[in-house]
């Protein structure tokens, strides 16, 4: 029991009507009507009415160690509430980077293009990336991001094929793009690309880093995943318990392929997702996000034949239109459409004690089902 319950029990006994000794000679000659006290501050303030009637300095020094407590106890919780700000200040700096690559000016599409082509595009916002330049930006201009991104890949697919002036297929090929997307601070340079060449690149495991340059660069890898193919489980932990879902790469392998490099890149850096969360529930299952900066999980659309005729119980695909980052786990046999299922649930207990938890109240009949309380989850990887 801390010292302020201790503290409280004393008085709660005075209020019943106890008589306590304060100091030698003096005892409390008033009592109150027997009732709960849920104000504290109504307590000190009793307790300076009875030191003024009593004349007992006693009294007055219960009121000043309460009203001590209660100024540490406040010092603590505005600490904690800080603390608490600044770290929703972050996570909500970290969402808007994304929400930045997911909308607006046709980012959004274009990384959603690319994801369905299996085009990953590992991103260093404010960072120049050096190397050998194969195309000068300042004559080739590109709508965005991830544009110059896709414009690194034909280059390799160019060369891959021969088509390039100088070597064929064995010429240089571009694996680092940079991008200048500030407008303000770009001025003419606002949309040069430079597909670059770098002998040895950054690692794939690891987020590249963000920092203050007008410039956007990101490297395009031969291999990314591969190194991870190994762990076939993925494990959301969330506040109130871990899911743990099989991983599919026969069904989909790029999702795979970035899922198991994302959750490398988060375990680099303490195993923070900052925008991986669990958001909604409905009879027929719980829906989520996995996002995070420096990496974009996406799938595309199912291609038939399905390896069954039904999607059952448990598994996980993709929510939304093409491309998107969001998931559901559904609970009942489901016919296939167009939706990608990357993953399956073993065991469903977890998800459908979250599809219970309080829901938002609805403004409408035809708004969704959405949890009062969103689960942000990490994630990590086991074999």
């Amino acid at each position: 029991m801390s010292r302020t319950s201790l503290t409280l029990a004393g008085i709660a006994a005075l209020c019943a009507g106890f008589s306590v000794i304060f100091v030698v000679k003096t005892t409390c000659i008033f009592h109150p009507a027997r009732g709960e006290i849920s104000d504290v501050q109504h307590v000190v303030a009793l307790l300076r009415s009875w030191e003024h009637q009593a004349a007992d300095p006693g009294i007055g020094r219960v009121a000043d160690h309460i009203t001590k407590l209660l100024e540490v106890e406040q010092e603590q919780k505005q600490q904690k509430q800080q603390e608490q700000q600044q770290q929703d200040q972050e996570r909500k700096r970290l969402l808007e980077q994304q929400a930045a690559l997911a909308a607006g000016d046709g980012v959004g599409s274009a990384l959603q293009t690319l994801a369905l082509a299996g085009l990953q595009c590992p991103i260093a916002h404010g960072t120049e990336l050096w190397g050998n330049a194969l195309v000068w930006g300042d004559s080739h201009k590109t709508k965005s991001m991830a544009d110059c991104c896709a414009a690194c890949h034909a280059h390799r697919a160019t060369a891959a094929r021969g088509g390039l002036e100088r070597n064929g297929p064995t010429s240089t090929t571009c694996n680092t793009w940079v991008y200048c997307g500030d407008k303000a601070r770009c001025g003419a340079r606002h949309g040069d690309c430079w597909l670059k060449h770098q002998d040895t690149l950054p690692r794939g495991d690891v987020p590249l880093g963000n920092g203050t340059s007008m410039w956007t660069s990101g490297v395009v890898y031969d291999d990314l995943g591969e190194q991870y193919r190994e762990y076939g489980t993925l494990v959301l932990h969330t506040p109130v318990g871990d899911i743990r879902i099989a991983l599919l790469p026969a069904l989909a392998p790029y999702v795979v392929r970035e899922l198991r490099r994302e959750v490398a890149m988060m375990a680099a850096t303490g195993g923070t997702c900052f925008g991986c969360k669990l958001y909604r529930a409905e009879d027929f299952g719980i829906q989520g996000i996995i996002i995070t900066p420096g990496a974009y999980m996406a799938s595309g659309n199912f291609t038939p034949p399905a390896p069954m005729p039904k999607i059952p119980p448990g598994h996980v695909c993709r929510a939304g239109s093409a491309g998107s980052a969001h998931f559901f786990i559904n609970f009942f046999e489901a016919d296939w459409g167009e939706a990608m299922c990357w993953g399956k649930v073993e065991d469903l207990t977890l998800s459908k004690a979250i599809s219970t938890r309080p829901l938002r109240a609805k403004k409408s009949t035809n708004e969704l089902s959405m949890l009062a309380e969103e689960l942000f989850f990490t994630l990590s990887l086991e074999k």
